[in-house]
């Protein structure tokens, strides 16, 4: 997946997706990852997480919750 905040690419193994949800937010949906406790850039077969615009989806609420959302 991508984001357009970020140049590269974010690759998440099935592994370590929670799951997939879709958050409306100001009549726009937003489809939201939500990653396992403990996966993080370090994780293996994870790419591109360790982006600073990425890491600022994971921990800030954006359109409403906190996850990984694509804008």
């Amino acid at each position: 997946m991508s984001s357009d905040s970020a140049p590269d690419s974010v690759f998440l193994p099935w592994n370590t997706i929670q799951g997939l949800r879709v958050h409306r937010y100001l009549r726009r949906d937003a489809l939201v990852v939500d990653l396992h406790p403990g996966v993080g850039s370090d994780t293996p077969g994870v790419l591109g997480l360790e982006h600073p615009d990425i890491q600022l989806m994971l921990t800030k609420r954006m359109l409403g919750t906190v996850g990984f959302e694509p804008p």
